[in-house]
């Protein structure tokens, strides 16, 4: 029987550089659907570390379309929203973020594929932290754009998963996520990543 596959297209956060490959969220949640439907289901890490929706665009049909049909989960904001500290403008604006977001879903649906938006956890540290370009916090430039990716899945009626919500319900802070950097996961936040993940792509998934 021809296994389902999951593709997670996505930045750093999805990539997971800097810890072994059996320690990255993406390897944790190949291990929780194989315990729960053995030999059902092949996960492919393809996340790249600085990766906007723009530069996702560019390498879709290269890296995410040939493992179509496929759950594909999408990860991105971050980057997007990241104002470098000689701009007063984030690197993709919040309405190209939109349109890069149809755009990404419309390709994997063309090519019978399953998108499932993810509304990424909110980055932690004190509000002048990190500050950027246009002098805000990353994670007040952040906001608008995990705003509208529950806009876009609403309206594009696609699957999404909202991360902060589920920390929310289960009583955890999201610093319990991140390392020290307040952005990217520490190794306990890849296990909560995976773990919330599959619990929620397991109600939609039918192996």
């Amino acid at each position: 029987m021809q296994k389902q596959n999951i593709v997670c297209f996505g930045d750093s956060i999805t990539h997971g550089a800097g810890y072994a490959e059996a320690n990255r969220w993406t390897a944790r949640l190949a291990f929780l659907l194989e315990e729960k439907f053995p030999e059902k289901f092949d996960v492919y890490n393809r996340g790249w570390g600085g990766n906007t929706t723009a530069l996702a665009l560019d390498r879709i049909q290269q890296e995410v379309v040939p493992l179509l049909p496929a759950l594909v989960l999408i990860e991105f904001g971050i980057n997007d929203a990241y104002v470098y500290p000689w701009c007063r403008h984030p690197r993709v604006s919040l309405n190209d973020f939109e349109k890069n977001l149809k755009e990404i879903v419309r390709l994997i649906k063309s090519n019978k594929g399953e998108p499932c938006l993810i509304i990424n956890h909110p980055v932690t540290g004190q509000k002048n932290l990190h500050r950027q370009g246009n002098k805000v916090s990353v994670g007040d430039n952040v906001r608008p754009y995990n705003q509208m990716i529950g806009k876009a899945a609403r309206g594009l009626k696609v699957a999404c998963i909202d991360l902060p919500t589920i920390l929310k319900k289960r009583n955890l802070n999201p610093a319990d996520l991140c390392s020290e950097d307040g952005v990217h996961l520490s190794p306990r936040g890849n296990r909560i990543y995976a773990d919330c993940l599959s619990e929620c792509i397991l109600k939609q998934i039918r192996p």
